[in-house]
C-alpha cells in the first residue's frame, strides 16, 4: 500500500499555489496537494484533540482518502512516546510512505525523523518521500521541498560505521548505488558516473576482508584509493552525507601492497596488520586461519624457495610438511610415518625453529578447534575463544619481532647451501 503521513496541525490556512517540480496544485489544504502530487492509497491525518476540532473537519472535505489518527499534544516525554509508537504502527513491511512536516509543531519534526528511521530499519517500509511546504511570504505559493536526503544520514553513518567497524560494505554499496540510480532516473543533465562502481569495490574489498584473503584485500584497496579522489568529488556534488566521512575509507591504504607476486616482508607485514584488524573486528575464525597461512609464507619466505611460486600448492604443502614433521619429531612419541622432505635441512638451520614450529603447533590445535565449528568432546569453550586467540596473534607478533626474515631472498644463502 501507499501511504501519506501528514500532521493536521492548527490554525488558519490560506489558499496558495502548491509547487512540486513541473507540477501544481491550489488549495488550501497542503494534503490534497499531496494528493494530487504523490497518489496515495490513504492519507493518515495525526491530530491532536485541538486539530480534530479546528482544520481535520476542512481537511476531510477536501480530502477524501483521509484516515485520523488521533494524537496526544506531545507536552511531556511520555506524550512523546506515544507519538513515536502511534507513527510506528501505522505501516507495515513493503508498505510505501510520503511523509509530510509541514504542521509539525515542537518537536514533532524531530520525532518524526526518528520515527522514519524506524519504519526503514525496523518495519522495512519504503520511505519514498519526506517533504515541507514552505509557503512564501506573500502567501500566493507555496514549494514543496524534499528533505528525504537528510534522513538518510544516519544511513550513511551506519553504513559506514559498518564498514569500517565490521569490514561490512554491503550497505554503503548499496547506498551508492541507490544515489547513482536514483539521479539517472530523475536528473537528465548532470548526474554521477562512479558511485555506483566505487560501491561495487568496496563491496568486493569487504568480502575479501571477511574471507581473510590478503591478496585480493591489497588488489582492492589499490583500486578504491585510485578512484577515492574522483568519487569524492561526485560526492560532493550528489551525496553530500558521504562528502563529510568518505575521507575515513583510505583505511584501507595500510592493505595496500606495492606487488602480490612473489613473497616478500612487505606481504608478510601486512598479512600481520589484517590479522590483527580481524581480531579487533572479532573475525576470530578468519583471523586464526589467516595466522596458520602467515607461518607457512613466513617459512618459505626464510627458506629462500622461488618467491613467485608461494602461492602454488605443491609449493606451499611442502612447506607444511617440513613444519608438521619438525612439530612430531619434538613430540615423546613421534609418529614414524610422517617422514622429513626436501624442506627440512633448510628449515633446521632457522635461528629460531623451535619457536616457529611451537607456534606452528598451537596456531594449527586453534585453527582445527574453530575450523570444525567446535565439535568434539574437547573443543575450547565460547568463552576462551577469543582469549585464545588473542594470545595466539600476540605470540606471532612477537615471534616476528624477534625472528625478522633476514634470511631471504638470497640466491646462495646458508639455507640454500644445504641443498647441496
Amino acid at each position: 500500500m501507499r501511504y501519506c503521513i501528514s500532521f493536521a496541525g492548527a490554525g488558519e490556512r490560506y489558499e496558495v499555489a502548491y509547487r512540486y517540480m513541473d507540477m501544481v496544485s491550489r488549495t488550501s489544504v497542503i494534503q490534497e496537494a499531496l494528493v494530487d502530487f504523490f497518489h496515495p492509497d490513504t492519507v493518515f491525518l495525526l491530530a491532536t484533540a485541538r486539530s480534530q476540532k479546528e482544520t481535520v473537519p476542512g481537511i476531510r472535505s477536501r480530502v477524501a482518502c483521509c484516515t485520523v489518527v488521533p494524537i496526544p499534544d506531545g507536552k511531556t516525554t511520555e506524550e512523546l512516546w506515544e507519538i513515536f509508537r502511534v507513527i510506528s504502527q501505522l505501516v507495515q513491511g513493503g508498505d510505501t510512505i510520503i511523509f509530510d512536516l509541514t504542521h509539525g509543531f515542537r518537536t514533532l519534526p524531530f520525532i518524526s525523523f526518528l520515527a522514519v528511521t524506524y519504519l526503514q530499519e525496523i518495519r522495512k517500509a519504503v520511505v519514498e518521500r519526506v517533504v515541507y511546504g514552505a509557503v512564501s511570504g506573500d502567501k500566493k505559493s507555496a514549494d514543496i521541498i524534499d528533505v528525504t536526503g537528510f534522513t538518510r544520514i544516519l544511513d550513511w553513518m551506519m553504513a559506514v560505521h559498518s564498514f569500517l567497524a565490521y569490514s561490512e560494505g554491503r550497505d554503503l554499496s548499496s547506498l551508492l548505488n541507490d544515489i547513482q540510480r536514483e539521479f539517472h532516473v530523475y536528473v537528465v543533465v548532470q548526474s554521477p558516473k562512479r558511485l555506483k562502481g566505487f560501491g561495487a569495490m568496496i563491496e568486493n574489498y569487504s568480502t575479501a576482508m571477511q574471507l581473510a584473503r590478503p591478496v585480493d584485500v591489497s588488489a582492492m584497496s589499490r583500486e578504491i584509493l585510485e578512484d577515492l579522489p574522483g568519487v569524492a568529488q561526485e560526492a560532493a556534488i550528489f551525496a553530500p552525507p558521504l562528502d563529510s566521512i568518505l575521507g575515513q575509507v583510505s583505511v584501507v591504504q595500510q592493505f595496500q601492497t606495492s606487488q602480490d607476486a612473489e613473497i616478500s616482508i612487505e606481504l608478510l607485514e601486512q598479512q600481520l596488520r589484517m590479522i590483527r584488524t580481524l581480531i579487533g573486528k572479532n573475525l576470530i575464525l578468519q583471523a586464526i586461519s589467516l595466522s596458520r597461512e602467515w607461518i607457512v609464507n613466513y617459512s618459505y619466505l626464510v627458506s629462500g624457495l622461488p618467491e613467485r611460486d608461494w602461492l602454488e600448492k605443491k609449493s606451499r604443502s611442502s612447506v607444511e610438511h617440513a613444519l608438521t614433521y619438525e612439530a612430531e619429531r619434538r613430540k615423546k612419541n613421534p609418529n614414524p610415518r610422517i617422514k622429513p622432505n626436501e624442506v627440512t635441512p633448510i628449515m633446521e638451520l632457522f635461528p629460531g625453529i623451535d619457536a616457529l614450529v611451537k607456534l606452528w603447533s598451537k596456531t594449527s590445535i586453534k585453527r582445527n578447534d574453530l575450523a570444525h565449528c567446535g565439535m568434539n568432546p574437547d573443543g575450547r569453550s565460547m568463552g576462551s575463544v577469543h582469549s585464545d586467540a588473542e594470545r595466539v596473534i600476540s605470540d606471532i607478533e612477537g615471534f616476528y619481532r624477534d625472528n625478522p626474515p633476514t634470511f631471504s631472498n638470497r640466491s646462495e644463502g646458508e639455507y640454500l647451501n644445504v641443498m647441496g
